[in-house]
């Protein structure tokens, strides 16, 4: 539990330091990008290859990686109905907004950026290859479902292409075409066939891995420190919703998933996902095709900021009520 504790106080510092920096420059909002490049094309794969291949395959972490898929795509469809639920009694009298983009907020969860270094420090390699999984799950859901979801209660427009079967088809694999998940499937096939880098490129590869914690964490806070936090917070509707994803969300899958009969290391990364605040995607999805990016830009700061209570308590409860 004091290990648990010291890592998050590290990781809420790192964010401190990245808030601080962005307010007095050091670390301006223009960076961000050049750092988030660097995180998804450098940091992030390294650390997927020193995670995967270095695994050894056995019928266990195979049914384990099945029944994560599995309890996955399940757990993104919850949160897409109740999503949905909640926009139509919280937001019944404001028949103005976007359900479809709050519903895509609400489903989202940051697990590239600010899953995988937490739950590496936490709670090791094995909780991270799941969690791999579950993003990739993410991956299709977002480039390939989610523009479906968005237009929830909005009328079609009777002039926009239909998606053919065949478009359909070619959506799903170029949402698959980009570093992680083609860095997932080379570093799987690698186990799957046995394969390992040579001593030196394994620990090359984990030192690079190493430093996804300081410089996701460093956006993280350069996110919050170029927000207008005081203004997000005054739309009491908007705090009310995301709240719930963050806060009651995970109680209830807690309650629904832990007296499953499934591993206790697939119970753990779908728990501490439900504690994760919203994706970052959403927001220039819904630019890109034609919605209001704001709720979902609202609902990044908002989840960010409460869930950086909610993962630490979710860690801190995960890690004694399992004994990890």
């Amino acid at each position: 539990m004091g290990l648990i504790l010291g890592k998050i106080f590290s990781v809420l510092v790192i964010i401190g330091i990245g808030y601080g920096a962005n307010k007095i420059n050091v670390l301006p909002s223009e960076i961000e990008p050049h750092l988030n490049k660097m995180l998804f094309t450098i940091i992030i794969p390294g650390m997927l290859f020193s995670t995967i291949t270095t695994k050894e395959l056995d019928p266990e972490l195979s049914d384990m990686t099945l029944t994560t898929l599995l309890y996955g795509v399940v757990m993104y469809l919850v949160f897409i109905v109740v999503g949905l639920i909640l926009v139509k009694i919280l937001f019944r009298n404001t028949p103005e907004i976007e359900p479809g983009v709050y519903v895509c907020s609400f489903s989202s969860f940051n697990t590239a950026l600010i899953g995988f270094p937490i739950i590496n420090s936490l709670f090791g390699s094995d909780a991270l290859f799941l969690l791999v999984i579950i993003n990739l799950i993410m991956t299709i859901y977002v480039f390939v479902f989610m523009p479906m979801v968005m237009n929830m209660g909005k009328p079609r427009d009777p002039n926009a292409p239909r998606l053919t079967p065949w478009g359909f088809v070619k959506l799903f694999f170029k949402s698959l075409w980009s570093p992680s998940p083609v860095c997932v499937f080379i570093a799987t096939g690698m186990l799957f066939l046995g394969l390992r880098f040579p001593g030196p490129i394994e620990e090359c590869m984990t030192y690079i891995g190493n430093a996804s914690t300081v410089i996701s964490m460093l956006i993280v806070g350069i996110q919050l420190g170029r927000s207008n936090i005081r203004e997000v917070f005054k739309k009491y509707k908007e705090v009310i919703y995301y709240a719930i994803k963050v806060i009651l969300m995970p109680v209830i899958c807690f309650f629904i998933i832990n007296p499953l009969p499934i591993p206790t290391e697939v119970k753990v990364a779908l728990l501490f996902t439900s504690t994760l605040p919203s994706g970052v995607t959403p927001a220039p999805l819904a630019s890109s095709h034609g919605h209001d990016p704001a709720p979902a830009a609202e609902g990044i700061v908002i989840t960010c900021i409460i869930s950086l209570a909610t993962m630490s308590l979710g860690a801190l409860f995960l890690s004694g009520y399992y004994h990890l």
